[in-house]
């Protein structure tokens, strides 16, 4: 989650509708993996680094 709030805080290319849709995969991922459901929260999270293109 660190590196997709670094990569997110340094993002200049992204429409507004992928910057939504980051965070609410980011948000997801989080509470997916608070929930204990780790590989919902990786896949979640893996969607999200994709949109910003880290890999």
């Amino acid at each position: 989650m660190a590196t997709i709030d670094r990569e997110f805080a340094a993002s200049r290319g992204l429409t507004v509708t992928q910057r939504a849709e980051v965070m609410a995969r980011r948000a997801y991922g989080e509470e997916m993996h608070l929930a204990d459901k780790h590989e919902k929260a990786v896949t979640t999270l893996a969607k999200a680094k994709e949109i910003l293109g880290v890999k």
